[in-house]
C-alpha cells in the first residue's frame, strides 16, 4: 500500500512555493531602495529578522529532508547527483540567458552588440552556478545587477553534494548519525 509520502500527496510545494516568494518579496525591498529597513517583519522585529531570511532558513530546511529522501530513494550516488543537476542547471541557465538577453536589454545594457561574447560568459558563468551580471544595467536602481534573490543557488548545490558525501560514508544509513 502506498503512502501519502509515495503518492506526493503533500503540501511542501505550496509551502516551498510561499517561502520562495517571500524570499522575493523581501529581497525587493533592498534591491529596489537600498535599504531593508521598509521590509515587514524587519521592522516589526526592529532589524532582527527579515521574512527573506526566515524564508531562507525554513526553505533550507524543508529542502534537506526533501533531499536527503532524494537520495535514499536513488538506486545510486550518481543517479541522485544526475536528478540534482538536472533540476537545478535548466532554471540557472534559463533564468541567466533571460537576464542577459531580455532583462538587461530592459535594464538599459547595451548587451546586444556583444551577443557571442555574453552568451558564453553567461554559459560560463551558469557551469560554475554564478549570476552573470552587469554593472550597467538598471543604474538608476540601488543595487545594480539582475536577479538578487539567486545567491543561494551555489550553496543549494555544496549542499547535494555534502548528501552525496554523507551517503557514500554510509552515515545516512545510521539514523542516529543522522539525528546528531
Amino acid at each position: 500500500m502506498k503512502t501519502a509520502w509515495d503518492q506526493r500527496e503533500n503540501s511542501f510545494d505550496a509551502l516551498r512555493l510561499i517561502l520562495a516568494t517571500l524570499v522575493v518579496y523581501s529581497h525587493s525591498f533592498p534591491l529596489t531602495q537600498g535599504i531593508q529597513s521598509r521590509e515587514p517583519l524587519w521592522r516589526a522585529t526592529r532589524g532582527q529578522l527579515s521574512l527573506g531570511t526566515m524564508a531562507v532558513d525554513f526553505f533550507f530546511i524543508i529542502s534537506g529532508f526533501l533531499i536527503t529522501a532524494s537520495m535514499l530513494r536513488s538506486s545510486s550516488v550518481w543517479e541522485f547527483l544526475k536528478k540534482r543537476i538536472q533540476r537545478i542547471y535548466p532554471g540557472f541557465f534559463a533564468a541567466n540567458l533571460m537576464g542577459t538577453f531580455l532583462f538587461a536589454q530592459i535594464g538599459h545594457a547595451r548587451v546586444i552588440p556583444q551577443i557571442s561574447k555574453r552568451f558564453l560568459n553567461c554559459v560560463f558563468e551558469t557551469i560554475r552556478l554564478h549570476e552573470f551580471t552587469y554593472s550597467a544595467a538598471f543604474l538608476a536602481n540601488p543595487l545594480s545587477g539582475i536577479n538578487g534573490s539567486i545567491w543561494t543557488i551555489p550553496y543549494e548545490f555544496w549542499c547535494y553534494l555534502l548528501v552525496a558525501g554523507l551517503s557514500v560514508t554510509l552515515i545516512l544509513q545510521k539514523r542516529v548519525m543522522v539525528a546528531v
